[in-house]
């Protein structure tokens, strides 16, 4: 009995170190994935994480500018950090996010998603000021999680969908108006 239950054993862990070596990680160096009809960078960022992004995305290393061209002093950038100098208004901006996460869960298989410790996905919007609708998404997560082996065209689906999806509109504070552009981001952890 002992015999059966310690190969049994053995067997069990060879099959979850299989499948764990198994697993495809797509963001493991900076890569350029070109497919039919867009292009995604990965680029690695310090701590491990990996920050995925259309191509055409113009936002994705600028600063927030005044509609002007003109710089935001420190102390506004402190401001706006803190959240003392909101640049959206709260009556729908959680709602918006919401649905940004439900786009990522509808999108991602549940086996992607297993709820591991450590394991998140931030999904960082660029709004238009003017019209408060989304004009470029990225992603952020880690490098040898999970997220990493989702393949790029599920981003690319979740990005045209929070892009497409009119119930995701932000409410511009007025503040807000006056910036080129504003950066926002939620966290989806699975459970």
């Amino acid at each position: 009995m002992k015999t059966k239950f310690l190969f049994a054993l053995i067997l069990a862990v060879f099959f979850s170190i299989s499948c764990i070596l198994a697993q495809t990680y797509y963001y493991n160096a900076p890569a350029t994935f070109v497919k039919s009809g867009y292009t995604y960078q990965c680029d690695h960022i310090p701590g491990g994480f990996v920050r995925l992004y259309n191509q055409a995305n113009v936002f994705i290393s600028d600063d927030e500018l005044y509609k002007n061209g003109d710089s935001l002093s420190m102390e506004t950038k402190r401001l706006r950090f803190d959240g003392e100098l909101p640049v959206v208004n709260e009556e729908n901006y959680r709602a918006s996010l919401t649905k940004c996460m439900e786009i990522v869960v509808d999108v991602l298989t549940p086996n992607q998603i297993v709820g591991v410790p450590g394991q998140s996905l931030d999904v960082m919007v660029t709004v238009n000021t003017t019209t408060g609708k989304v004009m470029e998404v990225e992603f952020r997560f880690r490098k040898s999680r999970a997220f990493a082996t989702v393949p790029v065209g599920q981003y690319r689906e979740i990005e045209q969908r929070i892009k497409a999806d009119s119930t995701i509109l932000f409410s511009i504070s007025d503040f807000g108006k006056q910036l080129n552009r504003i950066k926002l981001f939620a966290t989806y952890k699975p459970q």
